[in-house]
């Protein structure tokens, strides 16, 4: 008997569908069925071709946790499976998310890699249907993983529902308010200055402006209430 269930295998034929089929990265200027098709004139554009030719060299890892989420289709008893499942979409989602927040259109996004590798890095467009498909398989794989150790009664569906709920919270909800609250903090570089941030917040400018809305604003009731009893008068 597979230890795995039907929806982790489908899950998982999925993942490596977007690793192996769809483009990675977003297209500029395609036709719908560029989408779809992950090899063209110019060669490969799927994960798993980007990574074998050597243009994007930083994929190749993501297709560590696919091998192991596979693994339990050959041996190991159920419980094991649910701590692989666990781990490798863990792990998944994480590589994911630090290859695309390390590297990006102007090479690395963080200054410590180019300090530390002393190269202004790759360059990749944003993420394209395989990576959100491959990111998706992780997903689900983590609830498989989590459902089967137990969670809410073991329902597999109810925990694929939480997770989907806590995974748009954090993509549409607390990354923009984080991008928003950490550019407070940055110059016009990009770059941390928190003593330009304490510079400003002393600054008397930055409280009149608002103070002066506020008060324009409580104000306007009391304009309107006199100019109405003008004209009854």
């Amino acid at each position: 008997m597979n230890p795995m269930t039907t929806t982790a295998r489908i899950w998982l034929v999925l993942g490596w569908a977007g690793f192996a089929l769809l483009p990675w990265h977003l297209l500029s200027d395609a036709n719908w069925y560029d989408w779809v098709v992950g090899h063209s004139a110019q060669g490969a554009r799927t994960a798993l071709g980007l990574a074998w030719s050597g243009g994007a060299w930083w994929l190749a890892p993501i297709a560590l946790p696919l091998l192991i989420a596979t693994w339990p289709m050959i041996r190991y008893g159920r419980e094991q499976a649910s701590g692989i499942l666990t781990s490798a979409g863990i792990g998944g989602l994480a590589l994911v998310v630090i290859q695309g927040f390390a590297i990006g259109l102007g090479g690395w996004n963080w200054s410590i890699l180019a300090d530390l590798l002393g190269t202004e890095g790759p360059s990749q467009a944003g993420m394209g249907p395989g990576a959100g498909l491959v990111s998706t398989a992780f997903l689900m794989l983590l609830c498989q993983g989590l459902a089967g150790r137990g969670w809410c009664r073991g329902d597999a569906f109810i925990v694929g529902a939480i997770g989907v709920v806590v995974a748009l919270t954090v993509i549409f909800v607390l990354f923009p308010v984080v991008i928003i609250l950490t550019s407070a903090f940055r110059d016009d570089e990009g770059a941390f200055a928190l003593a330009q941030f304490a510079r400003s917040l002393g600054q008397n400018s930055v409280y009149s402006e608002y103070l002066g809305r506020a008060q324009n604003w409580t104000n306007q009731p009391l304009e309107h209430g006199r100019l109405s009893m003008s004209v009854n008068n």
